[in-house]
């Protein structure tokens, strides 16, 4: 079920792109979605990465906001704990969140719906928690960003 181990990791995470960067790291993609957090939400609020992976994101997040992120891969969440200084992390599934209820302003998932065999079952975790007038942000949604 998991293929997200160490060797997926070494292939598709440490290989450099053409800018020199991690293959996982997308600055373009990680400054868009700050420039919109910014103005959405105030500094110090608490934001939820699903499939964090490495961290890469949660490392430009956790510079503003107090973040937490889950992932379904123990090698992924060791690259993490190297990348990170103040998230939490934990390791999980997406389609079982292990947080109560109206726990985070934001929930983020980036490449991480086309993985799953149940996404209703995620999109209804990530609701669950959701704070009232929470925001979910997804690739998808090119530059929408949907709440509670």
């Amino acid at each position: 079920m998991n293929n997200f181990d160490k060797r997926y990791f070494e292939r598709y995470h440490k290989r450099k792109n053409i800018f020199g960067l991690e293959k996982g790291e997308r600055p373009f993609l990680y400054s868009f979605w700050i420039r919109k957090l910014k103005k959405l939400v105030p500094r110090g609020t608490k934001i939820l990465e699903v499939g964090c992976g490495a961290g890469y994101f949660l490392k430009w997040l956790e510079r503003e906001y107090n973040v937490t992120g889950i992932d379904i891969s123990v090698d992924a969440l060791e690259i993490a704990k190297r990348n990170l200084k103040q998230a939490s992390l934990y390791l999980g599934s997406a389609e079982d969140l292990p947080f109560e209820n109206n726990s985070f302003s934001v929930v983020i998932a980036f490449d991480l719906v086309e993985h799953l065999k149940e996404p209703s079952r995620f999109f209804a975790e990530a609701y669950r928690v959701l704070l009232p007038c929470g925001f979910f942000v997804n690739k998808y949604t090119k530059s929408r960003i949907f709440w509670k």
